[in-house]
Parts: structure tokens; sequence; C-alpha cells
């Protein structure tokens, strides 16, 4: 098994006996950011536009619990307690790393641990001897803590994307 102490958590490799650990984090850490969705988009486009996504969230997770899918998840774990998850992507035809859904339970937010699992798979990456990293988050006020978690890793390139909609 896989195991590094990082200040107070373990990284540690994901089995399958960790999903709806895994979910349960997601849905509770995503949920602030569907209602921000939800009050700035109002109910019809938010209606069309995520009409589950409790349920799409657990596809994703589901997802990448799956070896044909490439991902490698890992938990961040306090105590036996599992804290957070981060799932990512080698693509050495690139020489890229992409790091994909993670999230800290909102019980233990705010005491590093995101930045711990960041650490802990930029290292990884760069046994792989990728190029770069990429990671992608919302530019809406829920996402902030995000970003910011992000920055303090060492992401500092970014792209902005802005989504329009219109009800009609």
């Amino acid at each position: 098994m896989l195991e590094q102490q990082i200040y107070n958590c373990s990284i540690i490799e994901a089995e399958d006996k960790d999903i709806e650990r895994v979910v349960e984090i997601a849905i509770n850490a995503w949920q602030p950011i569907f209602e921000g969705y939800k009050n700035e988009l109002g109910d019809i486009i938010y209606n069309c536009e995520y009409p589950d996504w409790k349920k799409e969230k657990a596809r994703q997770i589901y997802e990448s619990f799956k070896p044909q899918s490439g991902a490698r998840v890992l938990l961040a774990e306090i105590n036996g307690v599992i804290a957070g998850f981060i799932t990512y992507y080698v693509d050495k035809s690139n020489s890229s790393g992409i790091i994909c859904n993670n999230a800290v339970d909102p019980k233990f937010q705010g005491k590093g641990i995101a930045g711990n699992m960041y650490k802990y798979v930029i290292e990884e990456m760069k046994k792989h001897k990728l190029k770069y990293v990429k990671v992608t988050t919302g530019g809406d006020a829920a996402h902030l803590p995000a970003r910011k978690a992000y920055e303090k890793a060492g992401f500092k390139k970014n792209i902005p994307e802005v989504n329009y909609y219109m009800e009609i």
C-alpha cells in the first residue's frame, strides 16, 4: 500500500471500498458551488444545466475508480478517517498531468489537507518526467477557495473562461 505522512495526514491509494466515502465528500464539498450556480442562473437554466448534479458527480467518481479509466485516486486520511481525495491522470503523449475531481470534507477544510494532496500528486508527476500539470476550476465566488489553494500550491498561469446564459 502506498502511504506517505505529510504533516497531519497520510496520502494513501484509494480502494473500491472507499468509493461511497469519496462520493459523500464530493457531494458535501460541491453543495455550496451548485447552490451558488442556482442563485446565479435561476431555476430554469439551473434545472436544465444541472438536473441531477449529485448523480453526475457520483458517476464521475465511480468512473475514476475503474482501472480502465487510467485515473489514479488517492485519499488524505487523518487518524483512520478519509478527509479528502484527489484524482489525476498522467498523459505521457504530451508530457502532462491533469488533476481532476478533488475535495476535502467540509469538516476538515482549512487545515492544509488540499495543499498536501496537491504537493504529493505534483511530486508523483515529476517522477514521470512530465513538463506540466493542469487543473481546472470555476471563476465564480464559490470556487474562490479552490483557486486560492491551487495558487498556493504553485499554479500561476491560467486562461479565464466565461459562460454566458440567457433564458429564451
